[in-house]
């Protein structure tokens, strides 16, 4: 099953990930310049291929 998956830059290096009715936030964390307010791309990535 096909879903639609958008990305919204949102402030900074946040961005807001839709994926089918779901919502994720990215963030960086904040020794990198981020708010630190949701995993970051690579974390994701990361967890995704370990799930």
């Amino acid at each position: 099953m096909a879903r639609r998956v958008t990305v919204q830059s949102l402030a900074g290096m946040k961005a807001e990930t839709t994926i089918g009715p779901h919502r994720v936030i990215f963030d960086a964390p904040k020794e990198a310049g981020g708010g630190d307010e949701g995993p970051s791309p690579a974390e994701m990535l990361l967890g995704a291929i370990g799930a």
